[in-house]
């Protein structure tokens, strides 16, 4: 599964990931994309509507709470152990470990920032990114949200905090399985702007793009500048580049966004 709504993200990232999916996952399965605009989305990727919360717009802009739609009692007619992979994700390895992988509700444990290692005692929580379930089994999820869309979307940060608060038992993926961009293979402020990132390592499923910068910016080779001032680059990251044209991403303004140099000012 995966999920696109709102102007964020173009088509090219379920059409890619759809692609990649293919070729990392064998037997029979199905891939569908919950969105509100099919424009642009590959003809022959199955989608559906995100189901209906009672959700405002700014619901829907801030903290990923469709996500939470994932979890309705009755799902269309899907059924069985379900994969949710976020749009800004690579799929580096197979796939089929993740569905045997136990757990009610799997995810990534969250990754530390350089501020979290300052803290004694740091807290523990999951992140949304990549997580496995059994379709219909966690309806408490959904119908808590459905109850109290306002109150939980003014209390709560995002849908990650939401599930980690009403979800007694969740379990971690294996660390190796789902890796950070920007927290294992860029290299630390100043010396990330003229080394190139890291390759995945060899045991990494997923490579998780949470936040800046995102998978399509790194696609053209134009000297672009793309992250932000902590976690920045310059220009094409070759692997990223074959991965996405690869699985027919395409490299236009409408697929990557606008490009910027060092100055700030636009790429034409």
């Amino acid at each position: 599964m995966c999920m696109k709504w709102g102007k964020a993200y173009a088509p090219d990232y379920v059409n890619v990931l759809a692609s990649a999916v293919r070729k990392n996952l064998s037997g029979e399965y199905r891939f569908v994309c919950f969105t509100d605009d099919t424009s642009g989305i590959s003809s022959d990727i199955e989608t559906l509507p995100i189901p209906e919360m009672g959700l405002s717009l700014d619901n829907f802009r801030f903290g990923a709470w469709p996500k939470i739609s994932l979890f309705k009692p009755e799902l269309y007619d899907l059924s069985g152990r379900a994969l949710f992979v976020d749009l800004d994700s690579m799929i580096c390895g197979n796939l089929a470990p993740m569905f045997d992988h136990p757990g009610t509700l799997v995810m990534i444990e969250e990754w530390s920032r350089p501020i979290d290692r300052l803290k004694f005692n740091p807290p523990i929580r999951g992140a949304s990114g990549v997580i496995a379930f059994e379709i219909g089994t966690l309806g408490h999820i959904f119908d808590e949200l459905v109850a109290r869309p306002e109150h939980w979307t003014a209390t709560i940060r995002n849908d990650q905090r939401f599930m980690w608060k009403q979800q007694d038992e969740i379990t971690f993926w294996p660390r190796p399985w789902v890796t950070s961009f920007k927290r294992h293979l860029l290299y630390p402020p100043i010396a990330n702007r003229v080394l190139p990132p890291r390759t995945p390592p060899q045991d990494t499923r997923i490579l998780a793009f949470h936040g800046r910068p995102r998978p399509a910016e790194l696609v053209p080779d134009r000297r672009q500048i793309w992250g932000d001032f902590w976690r920045a680059g310059r220009g094409a990251v070759p692997w990223l580049r074959e991965y996405w044209l690869s699985n027919g991403g395409r490299e236009t303004v409408e697929a990557i966004g606008p490009l910027r140099d060092w100055r700030g000012r636009p790429i034409d």
